[in-house]
């Protein structure tokens, strides 16, 4: 195989190309202007944000616009799209794929360089399934049974069995693996992971779930962000016009890994390690966002490439590389002096709240307040009019209910998201004061290792989900309701030589059967530990927007619906399904007292004395304790 250069001497011509969808446009042009002019092939979902304008001559976007989503058939095609116009429209080498979220670790003309002397017709993390068991049962389940379908559930189930709770994550590439480390089993532990190895090597016969592999069409999996030669980008579109390609994998799970590694990986052709260095991966198998502290990091990395940098412009990790790595891309100013994180504030007010409001305001040394007015509140009635308080208007989202959900925190986040410039967003009650200067707030954020800080009760083991039946399980005051707050009441209790009755049993069934039909009946919740979170806490902005995605999510509304949620357990479940690093929460409740208080940094319910300090907590705020965190002590990840 030739090199991407076609002639001797000739530098090696690069397009790139780039899918987007609620990207700030600002940061996408940021991007661009690191690619050192090169074409670049954008494919957008106008459905997303229609009013998506990038002021750069060297930017195309695509005649097709598909409603991207995670995960979804469709983002294969954006990315099609995206080669299809650059076979079209451009005499090229080599197509190299980016996210908004990538940046460009060195020049571009070095990258071009190195691409003439490397004999390879692509970049792409490879791993074929079969190859490997660990391969084979992190992977089947999504590569050899439809989204949705029984058979997943099944290959779910024995991937579950297969690597048990303790499994280490490891990321031999691109993508995050689960890895068996245990040494010490039992003979029953040891049967019980050969049959789930044997139950899914039997639903990945061809014979059974209609796949087009055969002995010379194997099965792959590898990170999207890839690069490709001219002959080996015909190749994938090519094979991703065949029917029965399109066919099978569009009913998968998170397609677009499994059909351009599974393409390339069956071409033929040479195929080098991934130019991207991703950052380490979460819980959930999505990369975690730079911060300032992983500068050192990525100048030192060998990569051409690196994701995930967060979506704003500004931030510090992003403008201390560009300006290091990309000189002139950014203002003398910016690159000189880039901005260290920037911490927002919100608040969820009543009528009665605002003087609260004001106080609020002026504790926050010119910090930016968002307040979000619940509905209801008389608009003639006189606000603070402080000059860093910011009135979200209503509504953003669709009105469904529960108007309590759908009425503060969610409005709230949705504007934040949306309209104000900010890197952590901190969520407080009304009458939460600081007790530590605002600056010293700033510097701990910058340095924490948390993109989440916020109380939140995990109901993971049984015990903990049967005290909270009738809040995840039904609205209040209905009859369903009365019967799990029954069931709460009358749990079996962990003490020795407490006696066994006849109703204790009755409500650890309800409890169980609970636990069994609420996956089954809201789909939102299959694969997630149920939560409780106070609704204040500290979050990134990348944290903020997944709150928001999957608070506005068709499924995730139906089960607030469901249940009247007004954002405890939604948020609280969004928080801890593994996707961000957990922190002790920052505000402290009215009734915190010892470590938890002396840690937070802010008390919910004070009034600010002489001196700086704060005083009791108030009726109103003791009415309102709902909203206080009391921090915990541990990170959870």
């Amino acid at each position: 195989m030739a090199a991407p250069t076609s002639s001797p001497g000739r530098p090696v011509r690069v397009v790139f190309g780039m899918t987007s969808a609620t990207e700030r446009p600002a940061a996408i042009e940021q991007l661009i202007d690191t690619l050192g002019g090169r074409p670049v092939v954008l494919h957008h979902d106008f459905a997303k944000q229609p009013g998506l304008r990038i002021d750069r001559p060297n930017v195309h976007f695509t005649p097709e616009s598909h409603v991207t989503g995670w995960g979804s058939w469709a983002l294969c095609l954006a990315v099609l799209s995206t080669i299809r116009y650059a076979l079209e429209h451009f005499e090229f080498d080599y197509f190299q794929l980016l996210s908004p979220s990538c940046l460009p670790l060195r020049s571009i003309d070095e990258f071009e360089a190195s691409l003439a002397e490397r004999p390879f017709d692509g970049s792409m993390d490879l791993m074929d399934i079969q190859s490997n068991t660990d391969f084979l049962m992190n992977y089947g389940w999504r590569m050899y049974a439809p989204r949705g379908s029984l058979r997943q559930r099944i290959m779910r189930k024995a991937r579950a069995a297969y690597f048990g709770r303790d499994a280490e994550r490891v990321q031999p590439f691109g993508l995050a693996v689960l890895s068996d480390r245990r040494t010490a089993r039992g003979v029953g532990a040891d049967a019980y992971k050969r049959l789930a190895v044997a139950t899914v090597r039997l639903l990945s016969r061809s014979s059974i779930n209609g796949a087009p592999f055969t002995r010379d069409f194997r099965a792959f999996v590898g990170s999207l962000w890839f690069g490709a030669s001219r002959a080996l980008c015909e190749d994938l579109v090519r094979g991703a016009s065949d029917p029965r390609v399109i066919r099978y994998f569009s009913r998968l799970h998170i397609p677009d890994e499994l059909l351009f590694a599974t393409l390339a990986g069956n071409s033929g052709r040479r195929i080098a390690p991934a130019y991207h260095f991703i950052n380490t991966f979460n819980e959930r198998g999505s990369p975690r966002t730079f911060k300032a502290c992983d500068l050192p990091s990525l100048l030192e990395c060998d990569a051409w490439f690196a994701r995930k940098f967060p979506g704003n412009p500004e931030s510090s990790v992003r403008t201390a590389l560009i300006g290091r790595r990309h000189p002139g891309v950014l203002p003398a100013s910016a690159a000189s002096a880039p901005r260290g994180t920037k911490v927002a504030f919100a608040t969820v007010a009543g009528p009665h709240d605002l003087p609260a409001v004001a106080r609020l305001a002026a504790s926050l040394e010119g910090r930016s307040l968002v307040v979000y007015l619940r509905p209801g509140a008389d608009p003639a009635a006189p606000r603070p009019e402080a000059s860093n308080i910011d009135y979200a208007p209503a509504p953003l989202t669709g009105g469904f209910r529960p108007t309590g959900l759908n009425g503060g925190l969610l409005q709230l986040l949705r504007y934040c998201v949306e309209c104000v410039d900010f890197d952590y967003l901190q969520v407080l009650p009304p009458d939460a004061r600081p007790t530590r200067p605002i600056e010293r707030f700033e510097r701990f954020v910058e340095s924490t290792e948390a993109e989440v800080h916020a109380q939140v009760e995990q109901l993971r083991e049984p015990a903990a989900f049967a005290r909270r039946l009738a809040t995840v399980c039904a609205p209040a005051r209905s009859p369903f309701a009365r019967v799990l707050h029954w069931a709460e009441a009358n749990q079996p209790s962990s003490g020795l030589g407490q006696p066994w009755r006849l109703r204790s049993l009755g409500a650890l069934i309800v409890s169980e059967l609970a636990a069994e039909w609420l996956p089954v009946r809201h789909r939102a919740l299959r694969g997630l530990s149920l939560g409780i979170g106070a609704l204040s806490f500290c979050a990134s902005r990348d944290a903020c927007q997944h709150l928001v995605r999957f608070a506005t999510d068709r499924s995730w509304v139906e089960y607030a619906t469901a249940i009247g949620d007004d954002g405890t357990v939604l948020f609280g479940t969004l928080m801890i399904d593994g996707t961000f690093a957990v922190g002790p929460s920052t505000v402290a409740g009215p009734d915190a007292s010892g470590a938890a208080a002396s840690e937070s940094w802010f008390v919910a319910g004070a009034t600010p004395r002489v001196g700086g300090e704060v005083s009791e907590p108030s009726d109103t705020s003791r009415s309102e304790h709902r909203f206080a965190a009391a921090g915990s002590g541990t990170l959870a990840r």
